[in-house]
């Protein structure tokens, strides 16, 4: 395998430095804002909220319908579309997001009880799930924009700068003004979502209003992304659904705090994925192979990322009941467990967006729904008979089982193809994305 030349090496790390360090310290803020709201919600209404926070996660991930994906991929070859894009994007984000506010909120109304008047309890709930979903979804989206543009610091100003104020919020909340009850925290977390949706339509101005029709072409594409962002969801979710019905709240809340600092940790891999995707997309234009050849080309780069982040959370995990508090001392062994799923995850991610740059979403789809339908059962089945230990084995063999089977399908599908990597630069349509100047190589044929 040909190394990347120096010079790239330089720059790529130079641009993966930047997004990292957004993505990082929106994490830290993140985190600081976890702790502060473990410490004064308590354990139990904490439980509550990972609960809450799991049911308008999952719906998240259906909002849109998957046209997010189009907008990174489809911008990062041709910016002219992005008009068209934008309103398609937004025909489907509001549809969609009206739907899963209406059914959500009816679910965890009907479930949970945050205040003993019912039309406050659902009305607070309603304004809950509709800034987590429908909201949350136009300020990822946002982000999308940026990234597809190749404008990557402002796509860090959107996610890090979003991640930031929230933390802020929650200082303000619980340190100003001594929010202690779940139903008060509900009620700024909905008006900083707001906020946060006004300022990101503001930073677009500049560009063309969205023309409003849909893309027939992606509305097939876009559910088969969305789906397996929808399975790998109630994946990753389903644990803490059924801790819930099985286990006091105090064990869901530790539990959910542990999965949840996990799932943050990724970040480490998400700053190098969303930097590699808009290049693979362009790749994957072409044809799989030389989305294919490029993912391979990053494989050791991803792979040693993910080993050295899972090192640091493993042997720093002792200090983490010194941040959420001493009730809060089971995370440690829980933290280190899991900690070795990053490179699993980052095994399969590269697998999963080779697939995607190459508008290979029907077969990513099958694969993935597949194994994590079933990984879901399983998680679920021994969640419910084992406990939290069921749910630690069953989330290492349903990673491994989606890694394998994703690595198999672009093994078969690129069968006869050279796959041995070039030191030619993969470039956005005019523009190098990781240098930000016009011109350079085009993409090489097969």
């Amino acid at each position: 395998m040909l190394p990347l030349r120096s010079t790239q090496w330089l720059n790529e790390l130079l641009t993966y430095l930047g997004s990292v360090s957004s993505l990082v310290a929106g994490l830290a803020a993140q985190l600081f804002a976890f702790v502060i709201l473990a410490r004064y919600l308590g354990v139990e209404q904490f439980g509550v909220l990972m609960t809450m926070t799991a049911a308008t996660a999952l719906a998240m991930t259906v909002c849109g319908l998957g046209g997010g994906d189009a907008m990174v991929r489809r911008l990062a070859r041709r910016r002219e579309l992005y008009a068209e894009l934008l309103g398609h994007n937004l025909i489907l984000t509001l549809i969609s997001g009206i739907v899963l506010t209406i059914c959500v909120t009816t679910g965890l109304a009907a479930a949970i009880e945050i205040s003993p008047h019912p039309i406050v309890n659902l009305c607070v709930i309603a304004l809950f799930t509709g800034s987590s979903i429908v909201l949350y979804r136009w300020i990822g989206l946002t982000e999308q924009i940026f990234l597809g543009r190749g404008e990557f610091t402002r796509a860090n100003v959107v996610n890090g700068g979003f991640a930031a104020v929230r933390a802020l919020t929650v200082m303000v909340a619980c340190l100003g003004f001594n929010v202690e009850s779940l139903i008060s925290w509900m009620l700024w977390h909905s008006a900083i979502h707001i906020v946060g949706g006004v300022a990101c339509a503001i930073s677009l101005r500049r560009y063309p209003r969205p023309v409003w029709r849909l893309l027939r072409d992606e509305i097939g594409l876009g559910i088969h992304a969305c789906t397996p962002v929808v399975f790998d969801s109630l994946r990753q979710n389903i644990d803490r659904l059924v801790l819930s019905a099985i286990a006091p709240p105090e064990v869901v809340g530790v539990y959910g705090a542990s999965t949840r600092f996990i799932q943050l940790s990724v970040v480490s891999i998400t700053a190098m994925s969303r930097i590699i995707y808009p290049k693979l997309a362009v790749a994957g234009e072409q044809s799989l192979a030389s989305a294919v050849r490029l993912s391979l080309r990053y494989f050791p780069l991803i792979g040693g990322i993910a080993a050295l982040t899972s090192l640091g959370i493993y042997f720093c995990a002792d200090f983490l009941p010194y941040a959420f508090g001493g009730k809060f001392a089971d995370m440690v062994p829980y933290v280190r467990i899991m900690s070795w799923l990053l490179i699993l995850s980052a095994i399969c991610n590269i697998a999963y967006d080779a697939l995607g740059a190459a508008d290979r979403h029907a077969v990513r789809a099958h694969v993935f729904n597949a194994n994590a339908l079933l990984a879901a059962l399983l998680i679920a089945g021994l969640t419910w008979k084992y406990g939290v230990r069921g749910a630690f084995t069953a989330m290492f063999a349903a990673q491994l089982c989606i890694g394998v089977s994703l690595w198999t399908v672009l093994a078969v599908m690129t069968r006869g193809f050279d796959l041995k990597p070039t030191d030619r630069h993969y470039i956005l349509p005019g523009q190098d994305i990781l240098r930000g100047r016009a011109g350079g190589p085009r993409l090489p044929g097969e």
